[in-house]
């Protein structure tokens, strides 16, 4: 918890964040595996397209925790691909972990011949274990808080799911409500204290809530609808950020209770971005270098230490993808990009040196007018899950997407 002590005026705050004794081309590449069947002509919805790769998803019951990968020769290229919605409708961002568990949330429409609710599906790719928890809203973002829980932002509320090893050991604590006045699109957990949740969306504030207290500690004005927030890796878990589809990318102190606690800069305007579209995430590349994710495919990026001058902004480059919606990196560094037409992964290891920066893309395409979405593992950097607007989840090894192995082992 903070303490008095923990505050900072305005003068010390920019003083300790921009000091500055602290300052110190790519054509995208073939993807390296092929997608199965079912992602490439999941649209048609045909029935016994679902059973094919569910008879391909199903590993079978194991008597081990951790089942045995397949023998080499045995060994494929690609995916592994689990129909998650039975009408292949919207679903949110994936929540993995190694032993095969797999959350995600649906969304209800009024087309689904299967009349499918709002909620979670709960699966395993390692073996047959499946379950559906129903909700009155949809989950727009879900986040792991510890590896035997995970926040969701549904509807306008928090609410913490209980994990256990299989689907029916999985519970719904109490909804944490009155924190927003609309729905919540983003959630970003505190690495520090995983307990403390920031989130945002339509109602154009940033909350950041006790999880054991299940009460709001500080809210901040975005001014508009909240598109991506993060924690900014600066060992502290003091400081903030946050982006909105308008364009703005703002930082904050949670220690200063006031408006002088903030930083908001218009990039369009300071950047003189004009063909970029509305601006719907951003990550940290490093503790002062972030790259913000536009509309149209474009990636900037940033020295938040040079910040509110135009150049903090060193370079910007475009992406594989039509949009960019999200972008997630892994606790080894990789860096996944989600979107329109399929995601892509990045090397941007040296893209917080102006002088030589040099990018490679591992694209992997779908249909264009398909959304992604996506992250890694929570105990297992190694492990990508993938969600995509016509109901599929798709389990990906990272060494077979940098094509460093032509292999493709869970």
């Amino acid at each position: 918890m903070l303490s008095t002590s923990d505050y900072l005026d305005e003068e010390e705050l920019w003083t300790a964040m921009f000091a500055d004794e602290s300052l110190p081309a790519s054509h995208p590449s073939p993807p390296h595996l092929a997608h199965r069947l079912a992602s490439d002509a999941c649209k048609d919805e045909d029935p016994s397209l679902w059973l094919q790769v569910m008879q391909v998803a199903d590993l079978g019951a194991s008597s081990s925790p951790f089942p045995p990968h397949p023998a080499s020769d045995s060994m494929f290229t690609g995916p592994l691909t689990l129909p998650m919605h039975p009408s292949g409708g919207s679903l949110s961002k994936p929540a993995i972990r190694h032993d095969g568990l797999l959350v995600v949330g649906s969304e209800a429409s009024p087309n689904d011949s299967f009349a499918t609710e709002h909620g979670l599906f709960l699966s395993n790719f390692r073996s047959p274990d499946n379950g559906f928890v129903p909700l009155r809203h949809a989950v727009r973002d879900l986040q792991w808080v510890e590896p035997h829980a995970i926040v969701l932002a549904v509807g306008k509320d928090l609410q913490v799911l209980r994990v256990g090893t299989t689907a029916a050991e999985c519970h719904l604590e109490a909804p944490i409500t009155m924190t927003h006045s609309n729905l919540i699109r983003e959630l970003a957990v505190c690495p520090a204290h995983p307990r403390q949740v920031l989130s945002g969306g339509f109602d154009e504030t940033v909350c950041m809530t006790d999880l054991d207290r299940a009460d709001v500690v500080l809210k901040f004005d975005a001014r508009d609808v909240v598109s991506s927030l993060r924690w900014i890796p600066d060992g502290t878990a003091h400081r903030v950020s946050w982006t909105t589809d308008g364009g703005a990318f703002s930082m904050a102190d949670i220690r200063v209770k006031s408006a002088s606690g903030q930083l908001n800069v218009a990039s369009p305007s300071l950047f003189r971005f004009e063909v970029t579209g509305g601006l719907y995430a951003h990550e940290y590349v490093s503790e002062h270098d972030v790259v913000l994710a536009y509309e149209k495919g474009h990636l900037a990026f940033l020295d938040i230490r040079k910040l509110p001058a135009h150049n903090a902004c060193h370079l910007m480059v475009h992406s594989p993808l039509c949009t960019v919606g999200e972008v997630r990196k892994s606790l080894c560094g990789d860096v996944a990009l989600f979107g329109l037409g399929g995601f892509a992964i990045a090397d941007l290891s040296r893209a917080s040196c102006s002088t030589r920066c040099a990018f490679e893309f591992y694209p992997v395409f779908m249909d264009p007018t398909r959304k992604t979405s996506g992250d890694f593992a929570i105990d297992n950097v190694t492990l990508l899950a993938v969600s995509d607007s016509a109901g599929l989840v798709s389990v990906y090894d990272m060494q077979t997407l940098r094509g460093v192995d032509d292999t493709f082992a869970l």
